[in-house]
């Protein structure tokens, strides 16, 4: 599908030929790479199990699709989880492609939020067997980093303490963040806090607000702990986007799109996307942007939609 822009409708014409040369390439060479479209001027990342209908099932082949219809970046949220060795091809995959990662999840697994986590102490009850399982959980994220290419992980510091007052559980926190920054500093990677929504997704989460994420960077004071602003996220939980950006821009360090209700493609829900990007823009935001969401419409379709939206919101981006 095409909305008659010139962008889409060359990649739309891009696109049989880029699958076939992929197929070429890896009938031949482990990390041959295709001819590539314009990149995006904004940097967005699909997740790199976006895509799968029209880029293919391996992931290398995939990677190059996605170079091949304008992105420059990518994310991976389950990328800890994965084989070494499939991390490994991640990586060398993105550096011969000219592609960078994005952010992965860091530490446990985000089901702690529902209260579903292995049994460790969470970061908020603080004491000292919490600080080494919290700090152990980052130490052991680096090397998924080193391998992948990634400069940023996002990290959670868990679910609420109900012995404790939020006071107690933010100087917990702050604590455990500290320790992790020098951890993450020595390894040139930067934490990024994410605040998730109680409404919809993370009822137990202890960091619902950019403002409370903002309170831990100035205090933990170390450019490895940095914000991770999923608008998503901030929409549910408060609303006034660009103000509520704007009060914590100089700790923001990555920024993530998904529309609501839905958490689909932008220009499916209430955001007003066209504006948020002219605003990033204005503001000199060059970094990643995260397309941490589904898609409206299933298969290949629905594929084509989401390129769609970006190469509209892209323009959006230089007017």
């Amino acid at each position: 599908m095409t909305d008659g822009s010139p962008q889409i409708a060359r990649r739309d014409l891009m696109r049989g030929a880029s699958a076939a040369m992929v197929t070429l390439a890896y009938a031949g060479k482990a990390h041959a790479i295709a001819p590539s479209a314009p990149p995006f001027a904004t940097r967005f990342a699909p997740a790199l199990n976006a895509f799968r209908e029209l880029g293919g099932p391996d992931i290398p082949g995939r990677l190059q699709w996605m170079k091949a219809h304008g992105f420059r970046a990518i994310e991976d949220n389950p990328c800890r989880r994965r084989p070494v060795a499939e991390q490994e091809l991640i990586g060398q995959t993105l550096a011969d492609l000219g592609m960078e990662m994005g952010v992965f999840v860091a530490g446990r697994w985000a089901g702690e939020h529902r209260g579903e986590g292995p049994d460790v102490p969470p970061l908020t009850g603080g004491g000292e067997d919490a600080m080494k399982a919290f700090v152990t959980g980052i130490r052991e994220s680096l090397p998924v980093a080193a391998r992948t290419g990634a400069k940023r992980m996002t990290v959670f510091p868990g679910v609420k303490s109900p012995q404790l007052s939020h006071d107690r559980q933010m100087a917990n926190v702050i604590e455990g963040m500290k320790r992790a920054a020098d951890v993450c500093a020595a390894a040139d990677v930067t934490m990024v806090l994410e605040p998730l929504n109680t409404r919809v997704a993370y009822s137990l989460s202890f960091m619902t607000s950019p403002d409370e994420a903002y309170a831990i960077c100035k205090a933990v004071g170390s450019p490895a702990c940095k914000i991770l602003f999923d608008f998503w996220h901030v929409q549910i939980e408060h609303g006034h986007l660009l103000a509520t950006l704007d009060s914590v821009w100089d700790e923001v360090g990555y920024v993530q799109y998904g529309d609501n209700p839905g958490r689909k493609e932008p220009g499916t829900g209430e955001i007003n996307y066209a504006t948020i990007t002219r605003h990033l823009w204005s503001k000199g935001y060059r970094g990643i942007i995260g397309m941490e969401h589904g898609q409206s419409i299933p298969g290949a379709e629905g594929e084509r939609a989401v390129i769609a939206a970006y190469a509209a919101l892209d323009d959006e981006a230089r007017k």
